[in-house]
């Protein structure tokens, strides 16, 4: 869920920059953590393999529907604080609110899914907030 922020940074501050290939398959790989750093493993730093390389890490972690898929799951994961916990409340509103606008952003409309998320998501709020 991470990715596409991640590599939208990455092309900015590296990818489209004037320098060698190699030097910057060596600055991603420097910034990889867990699975996509495993993913490159045992592919040797040098010019030819870092295009290899991106090619590897947008196959696996850039497809848009099964980004979008795990937006929705986290969406629909999210713990409802108790009522009388407003700062627990405000976390959860800011975690949602993070949610949709990464769903916005990848062009899913709140149109789209709102529909069928936001009576899920309203349903399972507490009593009184639920009222409101």
């Amino acid at each position: 869920m991470k990715f596409s922020q991640f590599w939208q940074q990455f092309e900015a501050c590296v990818d489209k920059q004037e320098m060698p290939a190699v030097t910057k398959f060596n600055y991603l790989l420097g910034l990889l953590k867990g699975d996509a750093r495993n993913l490159l493993e045992g592919l040797p730093v040098t010019a030819e393999n870092y295009d290899k390389g991106k090619d590897l890490l947008q196959k696996r972690f850039g497809r848009k529907q099964v980004v979008i898929f795990a937006h929705v799951q986290a969406l629909l994961k999210l713990e409802i604080p108790e009522a009388s916990s407003s700062s627990k409340l405000s976390q959860y509103y800011d975690r949602l609110a993070a949610s949709v606008r990464a769903l916005e952003s990848m062009g899913v409309s709140a149109d789209q899914f709102g529909v069928i998320l936001t009576p899920i998501i309203v349903s399972r709020l507490p009593e009184e907030i639920h009222m409101e």
